[in-house]
């Protein structure tokens, strides 16, 4: 039985100042499934992250993400995706709704679009306790 490949890594390799970081990384993780990508710290877990989501370059090696290639198609990868890797990144002045209208702008949702997916982050705020929130909503609006 063949299954769809959300993230596809084939010999992924990644050196900084001629060492390498990562050596012949390979990953098929089917549509649909969860994945657990574990590692000492220091393994490379967040620049093969870096690497699937174009925020790094491979050195070699080939990556496709819901079948498309990543060094060729980055902007359409990052439209279907929900990624952060370690800390998100806001406007500490702002409210989390224009953050999130600031998110969903670069990208590249229309407007309509944006009003209804804040209603739906709201409406999953309603249930949270305020430590929840502020723990966790703003990984929530990241995703």
């Amino acid at each position: 039985m063949s299954h769809q490949a959300a993230i596809k890594v084939e010999n992924l390799t990644k050196a900084f100042n001629g060492k390498e970081i990562i050596k012949s990384c390979n990953m098929f993780v089917k549509e649909k499934s969860i994945y657990g990508f574990l590692g000492a710290n220091g393994a490379g877990k967040t620049t093969v992250f870096k690497i699937i989501t174009g925020l790094l370059s491979p050195t070699t090696g080939k990556i496709e993400v819901c079948g498309m290639e990543g060094s060729k198609q980055r902007e359409d990868i990052l439209r279907n995706i929900g990624s952060m890797i370690e800390t998100p990144v806001f406007y500490e002045h702002l409210s989390a709704e224009s953050n999130l209208r600031i998110h969903l702008s670069y990208m590249g949702i229309q407007e309509d679009d944006k009003s209804k997916r804040i209603m739906i982050v709201g409406s999953i705020c309603l249930g949270l306790g305020i430590l929840a929130l502020l723990s966790g909503i703003f990984q929530l609006i990241t995703v």
